[in-house]
């Protein structure tokens, strides 16, 4: 029988916390609303003091683009939902009902009324593997991340200012008039991580763990300019904690989660794939 674990009822919670340290320098862009003369054309986004951080939805989209493509690969591209195409697949596709098409969403609301519960379970069974672990416009994501703030001790004080040329396509030679300046955090700077996820199966704790274990390897770049170099970043310092339901009481009294016994990504995946990751068959777990 297949799992379902909504949120009813409280089933597991993963906290996993590390460093993402910059390998190249790394501009995530913030809203450019300055008119002022002689102002950057291109800012890193800032908090409050004028430190960078790295807004939890940047690494989050990353994240689930990076499953979305690894998913598509494994179980076929008209079984996974790509969020930046042509409509999700799961929640916008069209079933027959009186010789009309309907939106699955509207069939499932018209059919299952004020039920609810089996409501939510039945829009799960519809959801593609990627949109039940981070969500769509019907169901809440599993996975939460935190804007990642910068570590003061890792960060110098100030950014990187490059100045870019626009390129004649025709000529291969530097435009005229088009020359504009690019604000990057230097290489090196480390940001605080923390992800919570809430009531995951064990097919869905898997789905995380391919983007984790990228992020782990340094292969998955963040921010814009990446095709020039920019954004190279390797998760570090990796700590998984793990409560299950029969842990509840005694998790609730703890005084600090930090204090909770915490293990590696290695550990972790290790219960999926033992031995270094080759022995067990995805298909079978997927």
């Amino acid at each position: 029988m297949e799992q379902i674990f909504l949120y009813d009822q409280f089933y597991n919670r993963y906290i996993i916390t590390g460093r993402l340290r910059a390998l190249t320098a790394l501009h995530i862009g913030a809203p450019q609303d300055s008119l002022e003369i002689g102002a950057v054309d291109a800012r890193v986004v800032k908090n409050a003091a004028g430190q960078p951080f790295i807004p939890g939805s940047s690494f989050k989209g990353v994240w689930r683009s990076f499953t979305e493509q690894v998913l598509r690969a494994l179980l076929g591209e008209d079984k996974v939902c790509l969020i930046t195409g042509q409509g999700q697949r799961c929640v916008d596709r069209e079933v027959e009902r009186n010789n009309e098409k309907v939106n699955i969403i509207k069939y499932l609301k018209d059919s299952y009324g004020d039920n609810f519960e089996e409501l939510a379970r039945e829009i799960y069974r519809q959801s593609c593997p990627a949109c039940r672990l981070f969500g769509h416009t019907h169901l809440a994501g599993k996975v939460q991340v935190a804007d990642l703030p910068v570590l003061p001790e890792t960060w110098c004080g100030h950014y990187d200012l490059r100045t870019g040329v626009g390129i004649e396509r025709d000529s291969l030679t530097k435009a005229d008039k088009v020359l504009y300046d690019l604000e990057a955090v230097p290489a090196g700077t480390c940001f605080a991580l923390e992800v919570v996820m809430e009531n995951l199966t064990d097919q869905e704790l898997e789905h995380a763990l391919y983007g984790l274990l990228a992020w782990q390897r340094g292969e998955l770049a963040l921010g814009g300019r990446t095709s020039r170099g920019m954004g190279r970043v390797v998760l570090e310092d990796v700590a998984v904690r793990r409560i299950e339901r029969r842990d509840l009481p005694k998790w609730l009294l703890c005084s600090d989660w930090r204090d909770w016994p915490a293990l590696t990504l290695e550990e972790v995946a290790g219960e999926y794939w033992p031995g270094a990751g080759g022995e067990r068959v995805v298909q079978n777990a997927l």
